[in-house]
């Protein structure tokens, strides 16, 4: 029981910091883009 909840801790932590990275990607493109545009 310990294990699957260190996995689902695992995952939740991973997709946490996958959204947070694409959001960061997300506003550096937008920062990025608006004076090229």
């Amino acid at each position: 029981m310990q294990r699957l909840y260190d996995r689902i801790w695992l995952l939740a932590a991973a997709a946490l910091l996958f959204f947070a990275l694409s959001y960061v990607a997300w506003g550096w493109i937008d920062v990025f883009s608006v004076p090229l545009g």
